[in-house]
């Protein structure tokens, strides 16, 4: 009898030893899930991407009316006010009628209103730097997926999110080392297709590696 008891005691305390083990194991898995840090935004995480494209297409205030360079002074000689002192709206009302290509991106009429749209940025909210660049991320994603799913890592196809670059960004040059664009309303390319690749490939390690 005594034997009995005795071994029921044992049997409670290795019940308890593993249920501690269990304890163990799962605040050591919560205190690592905690130490993990969020990732940044999409538009954060694509900024070497858009500061390459910045540098090839204009600055913050530049516009052009159809052609490019055809407006120098960009939007303050239009208005006497910079993007970030102007509505969404107000510039797609602007587009409309007086200017075509705007912004560090120059985001063309149709384009900056798929921007604005798949963003749903409100049409009162001031285009400020950060804006701009939170619209060039959503055109990544929403007009040029391949690019996205490149720097995402579910693709591994770096030749055809290339290939959309250039169609998106005149700056950027085809296969054939010229702009996609090339002679069409004055567009050239200034960066080289191997430099967009190798930034590319950089943001996309950047993003998969967390």
């Amino acid at each position: 009898m005594k034997n009995a008891i005795l071994a029921g005691l044992a049997g409670v305390c290795l019940t308890a030893s593993t249920i501690s083990g269990f304890m163990v194991e799962e605040k050591a898995e919560s205190v690592e899930l905690a130490a993990k840090p969020t990732p940044p935004p999409f538009h954060v995480q694509v900024l070497p991407l858009a500061e390459l494209i910045g540098s090839g297409e204009g600055g913050w205030d530049s516009v052009n009316r159809g052609r490019a360079g055809d407006t120098p002074r960009g939007i303050k000689s239009i208005t006497g006010r910079s993007f970030e002192e102007m509505s969404v709206g107000e510039v797609i009302q602007l587009q409309k009628r007086q200017i075509f290509a705007i912004g560090r991106y120059q985001m063309i009429p149709g384009t900056f209103r798929l921007a604005v749209q798949k963003s749903k940025t409100p049409h009162t909210e001031l285009l400020t730097k950060e804006l701009q660049t939170k619209l060039f991320a959503t055109l990544l994603e929403h007009k040029r997926p391949r690019i996205a799913m490149y720097l995402k890592g579910k693709s591994a196809n770096l030749e055809t999110a290339l290939d959309d670059l250039a169609k998106e960004w005149a700056c950027v040059s085809w296969r054939d080392g010229y702009s996609y664009y090339h002679g069409l309303a004055g567009n050239r390319a200034s960066v080289s297709r191997h430099k967009a690749g190798e930034v590319m490939k950089r943001v996309r390690y950047n993003i998969v590696s967390g």
